[in-house]
């Protein structure tokens, strides 16, 4: 498995948690977005840490896309979570599935940022049903699947730089037409009206 900063064929601690630490930083952030109180939902340990991750150019970007997205389609996110059928028990199946069904047609930076977004709203989720613990969870799902499926095209497109190079890049475009996987990504889980998320998975089998 190769490690998520690209230079070790290897997994390792260090760089693991500094995809954990963005998880989280991204979900702080999307929370505060919402006008909800991040900081009751996460370990000190991970709050202290990613404060450090203040003025860090990927956080940042991240930040930038995710509140721009959100901006453009928060009432199809507030569409789509009102249309699956989450449980407690069936939060990490659902997580899990809906991130592979997100990458099935291949993974792009858009991509990428709307996993991190798709997360921010699932804990919103979390949290209007009360289920505060899994906020926290979510931040380690994210990252296992960051770090389990998207590392290696993430090292070949330039590490998390390239995600830096293009945001500023797209910054410059400010093109509505770069949001197509997003809008595809909508359809299919708009589609999936009161079906329940082990229906449709099941369906998909």
């Amino acid at each position: 498995m190769a490690d998520c900063n690209g230079y070790r064929h290897t997994l390792n601690f260090e760089s693991e948690t500094y995809v954990t630490y963005l998880a989280s930083d991204y979900l702080e952030f999307h929370l505060r977005l919402k006008g909800l109180d991040s900081s009751l939902y996460f370990p000190s340990s991970i709050t202290n840490c990613s404060n450090k991750l203040t003025g860090d150019k990927v956080s940042m970007k991240i930040r930038l896309l995710g509140k721009e997205m959100d901006k453009h389609f928060s009432e199809q996110f507030t569409e789509i979570r009102s249309k699956l059928d989450i449980t407690t028990t069936s939060l990490k199946t659902a997580f899990f599935g809906v991130s592979n069904e997100l990458f099935s047609e291949g993974i792009t930076w858009i991509n990428i940022v709307t996993l991190f977004v798709f997360s921010g709203e699932m804990a919103v989720t979390c949290i209007e049903n009360g289920w505060f613990y899994h906020v926290n969870n979510l931040a380690h799902w994210l990252a296992s699947y960051i770090c389990n499926h998207l590392v290696a095209w993430i090292q070949d497109h330039g590490g998390w730089d390239g995600l830096v190079e293009y945001t500023e890049n797209r910054e410059e475009q400010r093109n509505e037409s770069s949001w197509p996987v997003f809008k595809r990504f909508c359809g299919v889980a708009a589609g999936l009206g009161a079906l329940t998320l082990g229906a449709f998975f099941a369906s998909k089998s």
